[in-house]
């Protein structure tokens, strides 16, 4: 199947190569035969993101795919038929890996986006797709449910301005109390927008994901709005010296340390004062 993506769309290539590229050896950290699918049906030449993509980028998102399947399963233990809104989910295929057969889900993301992820993996009877901008509300129109929501947005956020992410949080929390969310940053630091940039540029990719920064910082100053429930560095959930050799490890390390991604998990609050 041929793809036609632009700008920052055309960058949900990269976790769903990695993660596709990774399942295809023996890993005990996550296996993702729906990635693997659908990298082997689609008309694209991955060798752009191949070349320039180091073997910790994709471990890095096959990690960062396990944290969120794992938070969305301890969320599900006390929550088994909660809703999960996937915000900007591209080609993620995390529903394949954790559905209890109980939740009801919702991908959101642009139009064209939605239109391919409709031809590749369809809706199903408790899967659905909503095409909009996240920061759109208007589709909040389209979710059925008002009690236990996770929201959950990886490698989306990063792409915006830290004034419009804060903006869009304090939106969430307004018209979805009581709801959570689990999100990543990245660092936003000079050598990494540097490298980061001419690495996407080199991939074909107008597009940097360094422009939100961290912003743990903004949101403590809304505790009206929302309560931190976690915050910590991506490195410190998953024990990798048993799946992965020294060499690997030490790619790795060198990579958290330019990357410093960080993963937030918010309440959101009931409280709509005015900040």
């Amino acid at each position: 199947m041929d793809i036609q993506l632009d700008g920052v769309q055309k960058t949900l290539l990269m976790p769903l190569y990695g993660r596709a590229k990774l399942s295809r050896v023996s890993n005990d950290l996550l296996v993702d035969s729906k990635a693997v699918e659908i990298v082997d049906s689609l008309d694209f030449d991955f060798s752009a993101i191949e070349k320039n993509t180091t073997y910790a980028g994709h471990i890095y998102y096959l990690v960062r795919a396990k944290i969120i399947d794992d938070s969305i399963l301890d969320y599900l233990e006390n929550h088994p038929q909660a809703t999960i809104i996937n915000l900007g989910s591209g080609l993620d295929t995390t529903f394949y890996r954790i559905d209890n057969k109980l939740i009801r889900w919702y991908d959101i993301d642009l139009p064209g986006v939605i239109e391919l992820r409709n031809m590749l993996i369809p809706e199903t009877e408790r899967s659905k797709y909503i095409k909009s901008s996240i920061f759109d509300m208007d589709w909040i129109k389209s979710i059925k449910s008002s009690n236990n929501i996770l929201f959950i947005c990886t490698g989306v956020f990063e792409y915006f301005d830290k004034e419009q992410v804060v903006e869009f949080l304090v939106s969430l929390a307004e018209n979805f109390p009581g709801s959570e969310i689990i999100f990543n940053t990245t660092s936003n630091n000079k050598l990494n927008s540097y490298f980061v940039k001419k690495n996407m540029k080199k991939m074909g990719m107008n597009a940097s994901p360094t422009r939100m920064g961290n912003i743990i910082n903004c949101l403590k100053r809304l505790r009206d709005k929302l309560t931190i429930v976690e915050y910590y560095s991506l490195e410190s959930k998953i024990e990798l010296k048993k799946i992965f050799d020294k060499k690997i490890l030490k790619q790795l390390k060198n990579y958290y340390a330019v990357m410093r991604v960080k993963i937030i998990h918010l309440r959101l609050s009931s409280d709509t004062a005015v900040i």
